[in-house]
């Protein structure tokens, strides 16, 4: 789901979920169409994906969560068919035809810009989240991806056991003591990605 919001400086896009996103933007230009992604989100951050003067008009925007995440790739989209590198970053004219050029086609959300100062769109799951709830509960999925225990027989998650399994990853990972919030999102992200092809090395096929 989205939410959109007048804000300061530019497209504002906003992570409003317990995703690490990436995200695609495209915009008018002329008679064309110029398409660029991917733009990564934190759970809880939000980014300025296009700066000002916005152009007045219909924008489009499409996010998939990270592959570091387990279950598969959800995306945020709508029903304007838009061409993009599903591997690479990119900045191109959309096309008329993704396959000719090796690109791969994504249904991205139509958005109405009708201020050329600011504008916020945000990305959101069916549970909604303020920012700083989808920050923290992006870190306990993405420990819970990473293969830490939140439960341990519990029916349900407290923060202790939350604290506890940051402070360990924390000394596993050989975080600095100081190291951000930023950083320990960035670093289970990759735990998490290390842990599913680990899997999947031990399995006969990758589900995508």
């Amino acid at each position: 789901g989205y939410a959109a919001a007048q804000s300061a400086g530019g497209w504002q896009i906003c992570n409003e979920t317990s995703y690490v996103l990436e995200a695609a933007t495209a915009r008018p230009d002329g008679q064309a169409i110029l398409v660029q992604g991917w733009k990564r989100l934190r759970p809880g951050e939000c980014r300025v994906a296009m700066a000002a003067p916005l152009a007045r008009g219909t924008h489009y925007l499409y996010a998939r969560t990270s592959a570091a995440h387990r279950g598969g790739r959800n995306q945020w989209g709508g029903d304007a068919r838009i061409c993009v590198d599903p591997t690479h970053s990119f900045s191109f004219e959309n096309p008329p035809d993704c396959s000719v050029q090796g690109l791969e086609e994504r249904q991205f959300r139509r958005v109405q810009i009708n201020k050329r100062d600011s504008w916020r769109t945000s990305f959101a799951e069916a549970q909604p989240y303020t920012l700083a709830r989808a920050r923290q509960a992006g870190l306990q999925r993405l420990l819970d991806d990473a293969g830490y225990d939140l439960y341990a027989n519990r029916r349900s998650v407290d923060a202790r056991a939350i604290a506890t399994s940051i402070a360990q990853f924390r000394s596993l990972a050989r975080l600095a003591p100081n190291a951000s919030e930023d950083q320990l999102i960035d670093a289970l992200e990759v735990a998490a990605a290390m842990k599913g092809a680990c899997a999947c090395a031990c399995c006969s096929f990758c589900r995508t």
